[in-house]
């Protein structure tokens, strides 16, 4: 596995800004073995795959974390301000990804910034999350576990939780899974 290649790292390709998402070796018999790696153009947000060899040499681009307080959404762009210089950025549905669900107002995140502007949105793994509606908790009839509903989140986002869960309770969420870990106490 090659040493200077890591997860989250920036790449320019052909003078576009690309982040590694993943990346493997692939044995295939006697052949000298081939690393594969997962890419998401920052542009566009579009997920590409290309062997290292391909991408040899690497440009790395240097970058920075930042803090950013989300203000509000418009038209698909969603604006941000730097918690230090209170300058505002604007970013793209396609920049944040997956990200646009765990998305609430007042809220800190940190941003990954190339060149000077924000590329991308570094969400935690988990987060804790308002339960704005569901059904109204009660018992499984087979005294089954892992019977769920659905419950709405205070940002809009769907998801599965237990039968006791109930409206204003605070749970939470694994934001790569988008899956209910427990009740926050």
């Amino acid at each position: 596995m090659p040493t200077d290649l890591n997860r989250g790292m920036l790449i320019r390709i052909h003078g576009e800004l690309y982040q590694v998402t993943d990346f493997g070796e692939q044995h295939t018999g006697k052949q000298k073995s081939k690393t594969h790696v997962s890419l998401r153009n920052l542009r566009t947000g579009m997920s590409t795959d290309k062997l290292l060899e391909t991408l040899l040499p690497i440009e790395e681009v240097p970058h920075e974390n930042r803090n950013l307080q989300f203000l509000y959404t418009a038209g698909g762009e969603y604006t941000f301000m730097d918690a230090e210089s209170f300058e505002q950025y604007t970013l793209a549905d396609h920049a944040l990804g997956r990200s646009v669900q765990f998305l609430i107002e007042g809220e800190s995140y940190r941003a990954l910034f190339a060149d000077g502007l924000p590329v991308s949105l570094l969400l935690p793994d988990v987060m804790v999350m308002d339960v704005a509606d569901t059904a109204p908790p009660s018992h499984s009839p087979s005294g089954g576990s892992h019977i769920t509903k659905e419950a709405v989140l205070a940002n809009g986002k769907q998801v599965h939780v237990p039968l006791f869960i109930k409206v204003g309770d605070r749970i939470r969420v694994d934001t790569r899974t988008e899956k209910y870990l427990g009740k926050e106490s």
